[in-house]
C-alpha cells in the first residue's frame, strides 16, 4: 500500500501543480501552457498504468483489510492493514486530509494515529467535499459493486478514481476561477454556510445562523500585507470592548498551519481565526485586504468596508441603531491587471478624467476629423489621423485650424516631419491621432495643456509672432475699381489643373488670398483692398506669375505688388528638452 500511495502521491501532487499553473492565468502574465483535453487524458492514461503495477500488491493487502466504505461522513473511519506499521506486526492505519504543504492542500495522505476522516476546505474550491457528494450519490460510475449491492472498492481502484476526480475537479476549478463572481451586495442575505478550522473559538466548526443576533465582523487578511497584520491587535482590543454583542473572525488568505502559528501567539489569543475559505471569498470576492464584512444581527450584509471603520464608535452605533454610514466603504475591481494599460479593455473602471492624454500612429480605417466636445462634466479635444502641423494649429486655436505654409517659419527643427507631400504614401509615418480629456472648469486652460503634450512629445513648440517680412499686398488701383457679382452658388475651381481660366463666383478675395498663400515658394499675401463682398474674377490659369495675375486684376482695378510688412507668422522652433520622443520611423 505505501508503494501504491507514493506512486499515486507523485502523479497527484503533479496533476493538481499541473492544473494550477497551466490552466489558470496568473495575474499579469498569461501562463505558456495551455490545458488541454489531450494531455489530461496522457496523464489519467499514465497514472493508470501506474495503478495497475501496483495491482498484484494491493489485492494481496486487501485480503488482509476490512472491507472499507466510501468516503463516510466526517467522523467515521476508514481502516486499512498495513504490515509494514507496528514493528512487523500488523496495524490498522486510517486515512484523513490535511495539508501537506501550502502550495497544495488537496493531497491526500495517510497517517498511523487514530483520528476521525476530516475534510478541510480548500484554497480555491472544496474538491473533496464534491467528490465526496458525488460518490455517495452515485453520480460518478465507479464500478465498484458486485451482485448483491456490496462495495468492494479495492484501494487501487479507489485511489485511480481519486486521481481521476482531482483532474476533473482541476478543470473545474480552472472554469470557474476564470469567472469572476460579483459576489453579496449591500442588504443581501448571507446564506447559512458552515465554517470550519475556526481557531480561538468554542468550536472548530459554526454555522453563520449561530452568530444571529450579534454583529458578525469577516476580517480578510493574509501574513503578505503590512497593514492587514498591524490590524489583527486593534482587532483584538475591539472584541474585547463588546464580548457579547460583536464576533469578529479573521480570515487569512493563508492555509490552515500557517493561520494556526499567528493564532497561537499570545496577543492574538482573543481573536477568531480560520484558513482561506473558498465559501466566503466566493460571496465577498476581493483584491485588496484589510477587507471588513459587516453582517448585522438579521444575517444581512451591512456594509463592506477598510479597517477606517474599524472603530469602537461605529460598532457602538450599529449595535444602538441597527445601521452607520460607513466612512470608507470598499469595493474592489475584481480582475484588475496592474501589467496591463489602464481603463483599456476594460481593465479597471475610471471616475471622471481630472487628465487624460493620448498619442497613437496612424489609424487605419478611422476618418481625418478633429474638432472639440464638451458637456456639463468633461471637455474633450480630439484630432483623428492628422498631421504635427493640424496638432500645432488646433492647440493655438488658429482660425478653422488652418494657416498659410507661406506664413510658417522653422527653427531648429526638421521640416521634413512636419510636411506631407503625399499624404498616402507618408500618413503611417507623419500623422497621429490625439485626444486630451480635461474636467469641464478646466476648458480655458485646455489648449495650452495640449501645446504642452506636444512640446514633450515632438520636442518642438509654436507661436505666432510679428515679424517685418517681404510680400505680396493686393490693393485697388485708385478710381477703377469694378468689384460686383451675379449672384449664384458660392465657388471657384481654383484647385482644377484642367480649367483653362481660374473662376471665383459670389465670393470674397479672401479666398483668393488663401490659394495663393498655398503655392510652394509664394510670399505671404495681403489684402489692403478694404473690399469685404461677394465678388465675381475671371483670370488667367497661371496664378503663380505675378504679371500674368495683374493682367487679369487690372480688368476689376485691382493690383498685387511686393512690399515689405510687419506680418504675424506661425514659428515653430526646437525646445530645449531631455529627450524628444521619436515617433516616426
Amino acid at each position: 500500500m505505501a508503494v501504491l500511495w507514493s506512486l499515486l502521491k507523485q502523479n497527484i501532487l503533479k496533476s493538481t501543480h499541473y492544473l494550477k499553473t497551466g490552466a489558470r492565468s496568473v495575474k499579469g502574465a498569461p501562463n505558456k501552457k495551455s490545458m488541454n483535453l489531450k494531455a489530461l487524458e496522457g496523464r489519467i492514461a499514465e497514472s493508470g498504468k501506474l495503478v495497475e503495477n501496483s495491482k498484484q500488491n494491493a489485492e494481496r493487502l486487501e485480503k488482509e483489510s476490512k472491507i472499507p466504505r466510501i468516503l463516510p461522513d466526517a467522523g467515521k473511519v476508514i481502516k486499512y492493514h498495513d504490515r509494514n506499521k507496528g514493528r512487523g506486526q500488523g496495524s490498522d492505519v486510517q486515512m484523513k486530509w490535511k495539508e501537506e504543504d501550502e502550495e497544495d492542500r488537496s493531497s491526500p495522505c495517510f497517517d498511523s494515529a487514530q483520528h476521525d476522516l476530516k475534510i478541510l476546505f480548500l484554497k480555491d474550491h472544496d474538491e473533496v467535499q464534491l467528490e465526496q457528494f458525488e460518490l455517495e450519490n452515485s453520480l460518478v460510475p465507479l464500478l465498484l459493486q458486485k451482485p448483491g449491492n456490496k462495495v468492494q472498492n479495492p484501494a487501487y481502484r479507489r485511489f485511480g478514481i481519486l486521481l481521476v476526480l482531482i483532474l476533473i475537479m482541476g478543470m473545474y476549478s480552472a472554469k470557474a476561477s476564470a469567472q469572476s463572481p460579483a459576489g453579496l451586495q449591500i442588504g443581501d442575505q448571507v446564506p447559512d454556510i458552515t465554517i470550519s478550522s475556526i481557531i480561538n473559538y468554542k468550536t472548530g466548526t459554526a454555522k453563520l445562523s449561530d452568530f444571529k443576533g450579534k454583529l458578525l465582523v469577516f476580517n480578510f487578511w493574509s501574513t503578505t500585507c503590512l497593514a492587514s497584520v498591524a490590524l489583527l491587535p486593534h482587532l483584538v482590543k475591539l472584541q474585547k470592548a463588546f464580548p457579547d454583542k460583536l464576533q469578529i473572525i479573521a480570515v487569512g488568505k493563508e492555509g490552515l498551519a500557517t493561520t494556526k502559528v499567528v493564532a497561537s501567539a499570545k496577543e492574538l489569543s482573543g481573536l477568531a481565526f480560520m484558513p482561506a475559505d473558498s465559501h466566503l471569498v466566493g460571496m465577498f470576492p476581493h483584491e485588496l485586504v484589510p477587507q471588513l464584512v459587516w453582517i448585522n444581527a438579521e444575517s444581512k450584509v451591512l456594509g463592506i468596508t477598510t479597517d477606517y471603520d474599524a472603530t469602537e464608535a461605529t460598532v457602538q452605533k450599529i449595535i444602538n441603531q441597527g445601521k452607520v454610514v460607513f466612512k470608507d466603504p470598499k469595493a474592489d475591481q475584481i480582475g484588475f491587471d496592474s501589467d496591463k494599460p489602464l481603463f483599456l479593455n476594460d481593465n479597471g473602471k475610471a471616475g471622471t478624467y481630472l487628465y487624460r492624454s493620448i498619442l497613437t500612429a496612424y489609424s487605419n480605417g478611422l476618418p481625418e476629423v478633429l474638432g472639440i466636445k464638451r458637456d456639463s462634466s468633461q471637455f474633450r479635444i480630439y484630432s483623428v489621423n492628422q498631421g504635427r502641423l493640424q496638432l500645432y494649429f488646433m492647440a493655438l486655436q488658429l482660425p478653422r485650424y488652418s494657416w498659410p505654409n507661406s506664413r510658417i517659419v522653422y527653427q531648429g527643427v526638421d521640416t521634413a516631419k512636419f510636411m506631407i507631400k503625399n499624404l498616402v504614401e507618408e500618413k503611417w509615418d507623419k500623422t497621429f491621432c490625439y485626444e486630451l480629456s480635461l474636467p469641464s472648469y478646466f476648458e480655458d486652460r485646455a489648449h495650452a495643456i495640449m501645446l504642452h503634450d506636444l512640446q514633450k512629445l515632438f520636442g518642438a513648440t509654436a507661436a505666432l509672432e510679428k515679424r517685418t517680412r517681404p510680400c505680396y499686398v493686393l490693393s485697388a488701383i485708385p478710381g477703377k475699381l469694378k468689384l460686383a457679382t451675379k449672384g449664384g452658388k458660392p465657388g471657384n475651381n481654383f484647385q482644377s489643373a484642367d480649367s483653362r481660366e481660374k473662376l471665383m463666383i459670389n465670393s470674397q478675395l479672401v479666398e483668393l488670398i488663401a490659394y495663393l498663400q498655398e503655392i510652394p515658394g509664394y510670399l505671404p499675401v495681403l489684402d489692403e483692398t478694404g473690399y469685404r463682398q461677394p465678388l465675381d474674377l475671371k483670370l488667367n490659369n497661371n496664378l503663380k506669375d505675378i504679371a500674368s495675375l495683374n493682367k487679369s486684376l487690372s480688368r476689376y482695378g485691382l493690383q498685387m505688388q511686393k512690399a515689405e510688412r510687419p506680418i504675424e507668422m506661425l514659428v515653430i522652433s526646437e525646445i530645449d528638452i531631455p529627450a524628444p520622443l521619436s515617433l516616426a520611423k
